[in-house]
């Protein structure tokens, strides 16, 4: 199986990238696309479509600028791919330097409960693989056949729930999205994009759009003012 990448920077100090791409080729990925949103910044979306047109690998691994591989990681998910044909989208369990795993690597379906009480659960890392309703695109193997079919992410999400739509299109198309704990992935989070209050106006219209796609006019509305009131109490997003 044939695996080729893709990586979308933002400002990325140069020996972050560095370690990301040479991650990827010591798990033998030597394809990779990276495509520098510095200069002219089409959003996460559009700038990870245009990396992947340019791919003809059976599989293509998105992954963060601030992410590494660790070594021989990717036996893991090409066995389970191989074996599990259904599957379009697969994720690992991302870790911080201070080895605490990710929540925001994965999740749930979404709805409006969740989108407001996911902060207020604390839940232990999975062991097992498990269904899931989406993987984070910070680390996310996929299908290129799915991929293509779905035509790729939503270029009107500019930044973040483009793999949450994704994901669902995935699940809504008659595939399915998993998540493979046995398979890590080291990160450091924010190393692109460290002003929060930025990336809160980025992620609330991100999540809007979501919801003004998926759901009905209502509930879309609901969701949008208690957002306004949930940011009272959460001002930006962590």
């Amino acid at each position: 199986m044939s695996i080729g990448a893709v990586v979308v920077t933002y400002q990325t100090p140069a020996k972050l990238l560095a370690r990301c791409r040479r991650s990827l080729k010591e798990n033998g990925i030597t394809d990779q696309q990276v495509v520098n949103n510095s200069t002219n910044n089409l959003g996460f979306a559009a700038a990870a479509n245009l990396g992947a047109k340019q791919l003809s690998n059976e599989f293509i691994l998105f992954l963060n600028p601030d992410a590494e591989l660790t070594p021989h990681s990717l036996s893991l998910p090409v066995q389970y791919f191989s074996a599990h044909p259904k599957v379009a989208i697969l994720g690992p369990l991302m870790y911080g330097p201070d080895s605490v795993c990710e929540a925001g690597c994965y999740g749930q379906p979404i709805n409006l409960w969740s989108l407001f009480s996911r902060h207020l659960v604390t839940t232990r890392p999975p062991v097992n693989t498990q269904a899931v309703g989406w993987i984070s695109g910070g680390a996310m193997l996929v299908r290129r056949s799915v991929f293509r079919q779905l035509s790729g992410f939503d270029p009107n999400f500019f930044l973040y729930w483009e793999d949450v739509d994704l994901c669902r299109r995935v699940w809504h198309s008659g595939y399915a999205v998993h998540l493979l704990p046995a398979w890590r992935v080291f990160h450091r989070r924010g190393a692109s994009l460290s002003d929060l209050a930025l990336k809160t106006r980025l992620y609330d219209k991100s999540a809007d759009n979501y919801f003004r796609k998926h759901y009905s006019k209502p509930i879309w509305l609901l969701q949008h003012y208690l957002r306004l009131l949930y940011r009272l109490l959460s001002p930006v997003v962590h």
